[in-house]
């Protein structure tokens, strides 16, 4: 059942990237896309371990298991940056500095000879514990430190926006809610349930949803940049 639910959310994540990367992009639209790339990636990763081929393809397998370390920055950065009128931000760089810690410390994995990392695989990493540990811990921490924050600027965005929602405005500001809303709902799967089966179905609903909804509502994927005036917000639509 779960390799189903993986499987599924697999096709649909790799489809809608497909769909995204052939049009011209915004920053947050890249973010987006990043977003939706890095979980398919994921839960590839995770769908060779429940169809036994993780062993022919250890290095593929063992790279997804940073991949949860991008969903809440990349969240965070696609809203961030679809209600302010800012360009790209080099700064915003170091919200992946977890992610490539992570994968940095787990290096010597890759150069291994391919007999010695199918060994350390049928070990569950087992010499990678210390590593393990700071990636669950550096998780654990990127969760709510991104789930609340995003909280946070989407409250700030609501209240500089004071009641002047137009149509277009209310139904962005929903999706940004639905996207940390369910961001939250799997890290309450994560906390209470701990088992991989359970939490990784959630995070393929989650990721399902995110590119149903986002086509179905059409304008998640037309970017329309927002500028502020002092009296009401103007939208400029760049996908032309």
């Amino acid at each position: 059942m779960v390799q189903y639910i993986l499987l599924s959310g697999f096709i649909v994540s790799v489809f809608v990237s497909l769909i995204m990367v052939q049009k011209k992009k915004s920053t947050s639209e890249v973010l987006l896309l990043l977003l939706v790339s890095s979980t398919s990636y994921l839960l590839f990763s995770y769908l060779l371990v429940y169809n036994g081929n993780y062993l022919k393809y250890p290095s593929l397998t063992a790279l997804g298991l940073g991949f949860p370390l991008l969903t809440g920055p990349l969240i965070y950065l696609y809203i961030n940056y679809q209600t302010k009128p800012i360009g790209f931000q080099r700064i915003d760089l170091l919200h992946f500095i977890p992610f490539i810690l992570c994968n940095f410390l787990f290096i010597d994995f890759y150069f291994m000879p391919f007999e010695d990392r199918v060994e350390a695989m049928k070990n569950n990493l087992v010499n990678y514990q210390t590593v393990g540990f700071l990636k669950t811990a550096l998780l654990y921490l990127s969760g709510v430190i991104y789930i609340t924050w995003t909280f946070l600027l989407l409250y700030a965005h609501r209240k500089r926006l004071k009641n002047e929602f137009s149509n277009p405005e209310k139904i962005n500001f929903n999706w940004f809610l639905f996207l940390n809303i369910g961001l939250l709902l799997v890290w309450i799967v994560v906390i209470f349930f701990q088992e991989d089966r359970i939490i990784l179905s959630a995070s393929s609903v989650h990721i399902i949803c995110i590119c149903f909804f986002g086509l179905k509502q059409g304008n998640v994927f037309n970017h329309k940049e927002i500028l502020y005036t002092q009296q009401q917000p103007v939208f400029i639509n760049n996908d032309k």
